[in-house]
């Protein structure tokens, strides 16, 4: 005998399901889209590294080393600003631009720098080119163990001026421009237990590829690579 009577669930029940279905999905996609331009600006990041790292090379290539043209410049403001036009040139040469913003920074830049030159490139990263005040190409001053004769930075904002939130440590990151080329900003807290926020954590992205630091920057350690345990 066929039974005619089949358990279902009642309207009431599939209500409840889906509801909760929605809150829970409420809860989770959110953190899921953190998590995706987390990740997105961390590939841009180092993608902007290695794009910078590529354009310094084959700068030095057909110029020489920076020491031997921009140290003729001086350091006086105008022949700084000069001097960061060559380098901002040169640079550029071998990077793939989309725009010059010599005559106006915002179109690159969401940040101001002073006597910086900006370019932004095709994939929408903008780029603030800078050379420090008080040259010395002698080490003299600038004998660091990680960045030694700092002569440069270059800001990257990895996301370009018209996504948020333009903060250092979220979307701009700032890299050193050295004897040993071009390094992230940070490098000297490498292998150590504790980080300062902001320009200090470009190391920390390239290295550990992610951004922790935002979320409990006590906990950092880079032996793990992760602070959010």
């Amino acid at each position: 005998m066929i039974n005619r009577f089949k358990k279902a669930f009642t309207m009431a029940e599939v209500l409840m399901v889906l509801a909760v279905i929605g809150v829970v999905a409420a809860m989770t996609l959110p953190r899921l889209s953190d998590n995706v331009d987390e990740q997105a600006l961390v590939a841009g990041t180092k993608k902007a590294y290695s794009d910078l790292q590529i354009a310094y090379d084959a700068m030095v290539t057909r110029y020489g080393e920076p020491d031997g043209w921009i140290s003729a410049f001086g350091n006086d403001s105008t022949k700084r600003k000069n001097a960061t036009k060559l380098l901002k040139d040169r640079l550029k040469e071998s990077l793939d631009v989309e725009m010059d913003c010599e005559d106006s920074p915002s179109a690159c830049m969401p940040t101001s720098y002073t006597n910086a030159y900006y370019l932004k490139l095709k994939s929408g990263t903008g780029l603030a080119i800078d050379v420090i005040q008080d040259l010395d190409f002698t080490c003299d001053e600038f004998q660091y163990k990680y960045y030694p004769c700092v002569f440069g930075k270059i800001y990257v904002d990895v996301n370009g001026p018209d996504k948020g939130p333009n903060q250092e440590g979220y979307d701009i990151f700032n890299f050193i421009l050295s004897k040993n080329g071009v390094e992230p900003e940070g490098l000297s807290y490498y292998n150590g237990v504790y980080l300062y926020g902001g320009s200090e954590v470009t190391a920390w992205v390239i290295k550990a590829g992610n951004m922790d630091y935002n979320k409990c920057l006590d906990n950092l350690s880079w032996a793990n690579k992760r602070t959010c345990n």
